[in-house]
């Protein structure tokens, strides 16, 4: 246990192994809050049809989760329009991090089966790698909102002095309302733990072309991909944001290509490189609409 503990904190990663009986209580949770609240349209479907809250289809019989998490590499991008630059902020999944935590647990003799859709957060909070923020995002000491989870099940037997608490929003946010305030759709609620997706812009822009709603702010439009309005305006990651010291600049004849849409086989070397390095295939397709959006409130 010690050994793969010290190999996975090596590599700069967070980690938690938790009892499996502990996903049960987590199911609980996520039902009760179902049930007790007006939650919408996206948070029903997720955990309706997408969250993991069993291991039955398991081919081995887990005794653990295994909870990890790896701070983001932040780019800050810039887009030449116009005679203008329009600076953004890119968090770049880690791509490693399963395949690491696999290659260490399997050296060692042990399973680990990832599932991206365990309740990582919750999880994640309960056993003490994080802290929800007021806009449901996670945060971490050092590393703000800007990491990802990556969930597994094991065969490892858990630790005995596990943490597992309560959920809770940080200390930081009962006097602080400063994403609620900077919110332009008020998908943030004072009054209540779950934000509302059903108006976040984030769940807008990460995919598809069709026209945003007419009720989101054409002046709201600020990143190229996700929305970093209720992120940036959180003191916890002020520091973070602020040793940003990596960037992207796409110049003028770039910045058209993207608006173009043109296919990425289809790019010059340069900017396909750019498009790699900042790992923007994912939501290439939504590329024209959302940086026509951006590039609105420059012009």
């Amino acid at each position: 246990m010690k050994s793969i503990l010290r190999d996975i904190q090596s590599l700069n990663y967070k980690i938690a192994i938790i009892p499996i009986e502990c996903l049960q209580e987590v199911a609980r949770e996520i039902n009760e809050l179902k049930d007790n609240n007006n939650i919408g349209k996206l948070q029903n479907w997720i955990i309706n049809e997408m969250y993991v809250l069993d291991y039955s289809s398991l081919s081995f019989k887990p005794k653990s989760i295994v909870l990890t998490a790896k701070k983001h590499d932040i780019k800050q991008i810039v887009f030449n329009y116009h005679g203008k630059k329009i600076t953004d902020y890119l968090s770049l999944f880690n791509t490693k991090l399963k395949d690491s935590c696999t290659k260490v647990f399997k050296s060692y003799g042990y399973k680990l089966s990832y599932k991206f859709w365990l309740p990582s957060k919750r999880l994640a909070v309960k056993a003490g790698i994080c802290e929800y923020g007021r806009n449901n995002i996670t945060y971490v000491k050092g590393w703000g909102s800007f990491f990802e989870h990556a969930s597994f099940f094991s065969d490892l037997e858990p630790p005995k002095n596990y943490v597992w608490r309560a959920v809770k929003n940080m200390d930081l946010c009962q006097k602080c309302k400063a994403c609620i305030s900077a919110c332009p759709t008020s998908a943030i609620i004072k009054d209540r733990f779950l934000i509302n997706p059903d108006y976040c812009i984030s769940n807008f822009n990460e995919m598809g072309t069709e026209p945003f709603p007419d009720f989101i702010p054409k002046e709201s439009h600020l990143s190229i991909v996700d929305c970093l309005i209720c992120q940036k305006a959180c003191p916890y990651n002020k520091a973070v944001l602020k040793a940003v010291n990596s960037t992207v600049e796409f110049n003028e004849m770039e910045t058209e290509l993207l608006l173009k849409g043109v296919p990425i086989d289809k790019l010059p070397t340069t900017l396909k490189d750019k498009v790699d390095i900042l790992n923007m295939k994912w939501f290439y397709e939504s590329i024209p609409r959302n940086l026509k959006a951006l590039l609105y409130n420059a012009v």
